[in-house]
């Protein structure tokens, strides 16, 4: 059972007793206790502390020499109480090589001063003793655990300072990687046969490497360049290859967890265009990037640019050239400004309050203050330019851009969170730098701080954060930053596609990460990077908006066009809209690339439509589309506007014709009663007099069809609804055709006839065709055409409830459905053709039109313009189908997000009310219908 100031447990004491029976009296024994128990009392004890300590005396080679030599000298007790009792990661490493222990307890070693030079030649000599790649790895390995634990050591019993420290384990990962280096491409050249005697790759370092402020668990960022490139003729090898294959094989080497652990965890995804770019380029391949297309998080890296190996000239020939580019002389946005934004960013990904490193008034609060005033003052003060944060923050100082407040707070809170992450990595070899919740462990760790007590360290770190963050508030543009929006506040469905698209859209990185855009396509971005994430963070379709802004940017030559014109906000806003709630529109800029030209130029705003004959039809498409998308255009008004056009177009055809025939060209459909939409065919019908005498007139007509249909494209054009059909001549004489009309007309053709409008030609003989129709009309009996016209409605109804997709829930074809456009049509038709003086007085007149006629002559007291209103409700409804989704089909969508984005846009709250008023309406047409087809004229 413990006393009151025994430390050690009587399990670790028994165990320690049968270690030493035969070798140890009563009196040796007690004093090994006393001498372990009173350095113990130095130290926060813990079970493990002394599990540590049993392992390390079990290990060792000569157990009870050491035993003795532990009674002997204090020293040895505390260093080794130092290590098991705070650091499961150096015990580890006596445990695996016992014989490091003794030469920790020769003074000399553990005092001595590692420098690059002096390491380098040891390790070399090392490397000497053994022939085989594997055992020069293992050698490597061993090395590199035995200065660990040199520096471990020192930093626990608080010899070296931080800066030491980290300086130290800085030194050692540069001379081992560039030592490791050299040993692969030695390796690979004799592969090949090579022999190439001067240095021409240089290794670089980025990140805390570079910085020469390493952690114990820190990657090693790198970089590799080389002088130039050339093929070997003996190997038929180029120089990349040899370096490439040089690199794979190092990092193999250097990260392959062994039983003798690994080297270092190396990681290349800093260099130029990241991961899936080559692993090394070229020097002017690098300078290249960096003068075009580098980035301003890029600038802030390269501040911590430093040597590792290889060629030194081509290093300092690289850092000549890029200089000015990570130190400019001016800047197009402030540096502080980029600095916040980025820090924000860190901040919204943060999954933890307890990050020293990325917290708010953490490490990065203080790096990247001192780097945010380096680069702002770096292009002029050259002092300033250093890639250590303590020394860059003593640089500073002594240039008076920052005060000595100011680098006493940073510079005692940095040590602070540094020592956190240091304690807490060689507690466990981990990549940490999150405080633990574990109490044992946080009174640990405040213990080693000479902090009294968790709650006392609690207490520092919050006063440390407030301070550094008043701080680096007060030194970059952090109330501006909070302005500005950020790529991980917008809610997207594929989160990982749409980051994707917004890192293209920034810098052209594709699939392969690669960025493809200059530099001053990059900044024109960054001009309007806010405005988009701002209208992102209220878009509906944040996902949909960059998809399309991608596409169309992918397809253009000059990203840079766009992105300079859309800092007129208001064009960014259309074009953003555009993207989220026009399908059809960003199709059409997706597959002819002039049309963008429309937007760039503002032409899409034109209120003279009438006046655009030059426009090709896909661009007038373009135009009504963005114009109905913004609520600029009604649909009735898109209709007509469309409808004009084209029969301004067909017009301008036929007058460039040298066409000797008495003829006239009719339309029908919704072309000839101006209710198009994007997806209507166009109706022509070809008449003439005497086709006897022109023997030539069927073959010019057709290739006159064939010109039409090849300038309207998309829209198909086809004359079909003549006599007999398509198997029939393409131009009808007139004399059969009324004849035609007199003997073999049907009641469809003649409902298709109550669409007739003229497009050009002999508008006498075109009138006398419609009078034609109109005796027609006054022969046939009301109820013959109630009869067929009821018969029709039914088999388009059995068609219609056949379709696969009827089956659905909610489904609805605005024009087949019962109490679709067809009723309406449907009964207007019977309307004018019961009264031969309707047919006239509204020939040529749209749906709508037709309506307010009835209305106006209160036929029968039917409410028309309820009707009306049916009708253009349920006409946007298929208008907004084509422009939203690109639609060919009437149905309306029973995808739920779909639907929903339709009930939106026609400005319903949700669906349920949607649903409920498309119900309403088919209900009423319905009515409607069935009403019309039971009247009889008096």
């Amino acid at each position: 059972m413990k006393n009151k100031t025994q430390i050690f447990s009587d399990d670790f004491l028994l165990k320690l007793k049968e270690l030493t029976i035969g070798y140890f009296d009563n009196n040796q024994f007690k004093k090994l206790v006393h001498n372990l128990e009173e350095s113990a009392g130095q130290f926060f004890y813990t079970k493990s502390s002394e599990a540590n300590l049993l392992r390390v005396i079990t290990s060792s080679y000569e157990r009870i020499s050491l035993l003795n030599d532990l009674q002997k000298f204090p020293s040895y007790v505390q260093i080794l109480l130092s290590i098991t009792f705070n650091s499961n990661y150096l015990t580890d490493i006596i445990v695996r090589n016992p014989e490091f222990l003794y030469w920790l307890f020769n003074s000399e070693n553990l005092y001595k001063r590692i420098y690059i030079d002096q390491l380098k030649t040891e390790i070399e000599n090392s490397l000497n003793n053994f022939k085989t790649f594997k055992a020069k790895l293992n050698t490597l390995r061993n090395i590199k655990r035995r200065e660990i634990l040199r520096i471990g050591l020192k930093d626990i019993l608080n010899i070296s300072s931080l800066k030491e420290t980290t300086f130290q384990l800085s030194i050692l990962a540069k001379a081992i990687n560039s030592i490791l280096f050299e040993l692969c491409y030695k390796e690979v050249l004799a592969k090949y046969n090579l022999e190439i005697k001067e240095e021409r790759y240089c290794l670089a370092a980025l990140g805390k490497l570079g910085g020469n402020e390493l952690n114990y668990s820190s990657d090693v960022d790198l970089v590799l360049f080389f002088d130039k490139n050339e093929i070997f003729k003996n190997s038929k090898k180029e120089y990349f290859e040899i370096l490439t294959e040089t690199t794979h094989n190092f990092i193999q080497a250097s990260t392959e967890l062994t039983d003798k652990g690994y080297i270092y965890r190396v990681d290349f995804r800093l260099r130029p265009d990241g991961r899936n770019s080559p692993i090394c380029r070229t020097l002017k391949d690098f300078i290249q990037y960096y003068e075009s297309r580098g980035e301003d998080w890029e600038r802030q890296m390269m501040i911590k640019l430093s040597f590792v190996g290889g060629s030194k000239k081509l290093y300092d020939d690289f850092y000549d050239a890029v200089e000015h580019f990570i130190y400019p002389v001016s800047f197009s946005k402030s540096p502080l400004l980029q600095v916040a934004l980025m820090k924000k960013n860190i901040e919204k990904k943060l999954n933890s309050d307890d990050d020293v490193k990325l917290f708010a008034g953490g490490i990065r609060d203080i790096e990247f203050s001192a780097q945010a005033l380096q680069l702002l003052n770096g292009g002029k003060i050259k002092e300033v330019r250093n890639g250590n944060t303590l020394e860059a923050l003593s640089l500073l100082l002594n240039n008076n851009l920052i005060t000595s407040d100011e680098h006493s707070i940073f510079c005692s809170s940095y040590e602070f969170y540094r020592k956190i992450e240091h304690y807490l990595q060689l507690l466990n070899d981990t990549q940490t730098h999150t405080i633990p919740n574990d109490s044992e462990i946080l009174e640990k760790l405040s213990y080693y701080l000479k902090i009294k007590g968790k709650d006392n360290f609690r207490k520092k770190l919050e006063f440390n954060r407030i301070q550094v963050r008043n701080i680096f508030e007060s030194i970059v543009n952090v109330f501006e930053a909070s302005n500005l929006m950020t790529i991980e506040e917008i809610k997207f469905s594929d989160k990982k596609r749409s980051e994707n698209n917004f890192k293209f859209l920034q810098t052209g990185q594709g699939l392969l990460n690669q960025k493809v855009f200059d530099k001053s396509t990059i900044e024109a971005f960054k001009k309007i990077e806010n405005e988009i994430l701002i209208f992102l963070k209220t878009s509906r379709s944040p996902d949909l908006v960059l998809e399309n802004f991608s596409k169309i940017i992918k397809l253009s030559s000059l990203p840079s066009i766009w992105y300079h014109e859309f800092y007129d906000k208001e064009l960014l806003i259309v074009f953003l809209t555009i993207c989220e709630k026009s399908q059809k529109a960003v199709d059409l800029l997706v597959t002819k690339r002039s049309i963008g030209e429309l937007l760039l130029s503002r032409k899409i705003f034109a209120n003279n439509l009438e006046d655009q004959s030059e426009l090709s039809v896909e661009e007038m498409i373009f135009i009504l589309s963005v114009q109905n998308t913004l609520g600029i255009l009604s649909t009735g008004k898109l209709s007509n506007a469309l409808s004009k056009f084209l029969l301004s177009k067909i017009d301008n055809i036929f007058s460039q014709q040298n066409l000797n025939y008495d003829f006239f060209v009719f339309g029908m459909g919704s072309f000839a009663s101006a209710d198009m939409t994007f997806n209507s065919d166009i109706d022509l019908i070809f008449v003439a007099s005497d086709l006897d005498l022109h023997s030539e007139i069927q073959k010019d007509f057709a290739d006159l069809l064939a010109e039409i249909s090849t300038k309207l494209k998309p829209f198909e054009v086809d004359s079909r609804l003549r006599p007999e059909g398509k198997s029939a001549q393409l131009v009808w004489e007139i004399q059969s055709y009324e004849e035609y009309l007199e003997k073999r007309l049907q009641i469809w053709e003649l409902q298709s006839l109550t669409k007739s409008k003229f497009v050009c030609g002999n508008f006498e003989l075109f009138n006398r065709f419609i009078q034609k129709i109109k005796a027609k009309i006054e022969k046939t009996e009301c109820a013959e055409i109630s009869k067929e016209i009821i018969s029709m409605r039914e088999k388009i109804n059995k068609q219609n409830l056949s379709s696969p997709q009827s089956n659905f829930a909610n489904f609805f074809n605005i024009k087949k459905s019962k109490g679709g456009l067809t009723d309406i049509e449907f009964s207007l038709q019977y309307l004018l053709l019961c009264n031969s003086e309707y047919f006239i007085e509204n020939l040529n007149k749209s749906t709508p039109e037709i309506l307010e006629f009835f209305e106006s002559e209160n036929y029968h007291q039917i409410n028309f313009t309820k009707i009306k209103h049916n009708f253009q409700f349920l006409k946007s409804i298929e208008i907004k189908l084509q422009n939203i989704f690109n639609l060919r089909n009437n149905n309306i969508p029973t995808d739920k997000e779909k639907r929903e984005i339709l009930s939106r846009e026609l400005n319903f709250q949700n669906t349920f009310e949607f649903d409920n008023t498309v119900m309403k309406i088919s209900k009423e047409n319905r009515i409607f219908f069935e009403s019309i087809l039971n009247l009889r004229e008096s």
